[in-house]
């Protein structure tokens, strides 16, 4: 039986993973969120805690934790700073992957990965605190660094290699054996053929409109 959950945010993203802690019988104990969370699941009842600080009162021997802040580039260094304050106080994070994906008994995924509904993770190392969303394809031999995000329905074929804290975005495709650099953003709907630098950002082509 899996240890008690405290969620960590109570946002669209928070939304989802409650969802899926559901499906897969777990128990929400707590979320974390200045303002009273709006919505729950109907089998869950947890405590209302308003700060993060309020969590040093549960015992990481006890509890587990999941984080439900979004990712976005512009958010990507709060959401791991929750990451590396609540490890430094000795707590665990929970590794979620819903029931309607397909994940690879041969993958390898670190602590805190969230993977979401429809995805497809195929032979491929997904590193700490990353974000598969919802639909999107990870191929065989990629490897995804720490703190990624991998966007609805954004595909990477066969051997890439992101690096650290990489966002793809929604229906970006990256093409087998192109390696991204840790920070670099992809852009949503960009298709991306060759190797990206650290910290670059890559934006989808203009669709032309003939008149």
């Amino acid at each position: 039986m899996s240890k008690p959950i405290i969620m960590l945010g109570a946002g669209g993203h928070a939304k989802v993973l409650m969802e899926i802690l559901e499906h897969n019988d777990c128990e929400l104990m707590a979320i974390v969120s200045p303002e009273k969370p709006s919505w729950t699941p109907k089998t869950f009842s947890p405590t209302w805690l308003k700060v993060d600080e309020e969590v040093l009162d549960f015992s990481g021997n006890d509890y587990l934790l999941v984080n439900g802040l979004g990712s976005l580039p512009a958010n990507h260094n709060k959401r791991a700073h929750l990451h590396v304050f609540f490890k430094q106080q000795g707590y665990e994070f929970k590794t979620l992957i819903a029931k309607s994906a397909v994940v690879s008994r041969y993958s390898k995924l670190g602590e805190g990965v969230q993977v979401f509904p429809g995805s497809v993770v195929n032979q491929c190392t997904v590193s700490q605190f990353t974000i598969i969303n919802s639909g999107a394809v990870v191929e065989h031999d990629v490897y995804i660094g720490e703190n990624c995000h991998i966007a609805p329905r954004a595909v990477l074929c066969g051997d890439v290699v992101l690096g650290n804290q990489v966002h793809v975005g929604a229906g970006a495709t990256i093409i087998q054996g192109v390696t991204v650099g840790n920070g670099a953003v992809i852009g949503a709907g960009s298709i991306v053929t060759k190797n990206v630098p650290a910290f670059h950002t890559v934006y989808p082509a203009k669709g032309l409109i003939k008149g």
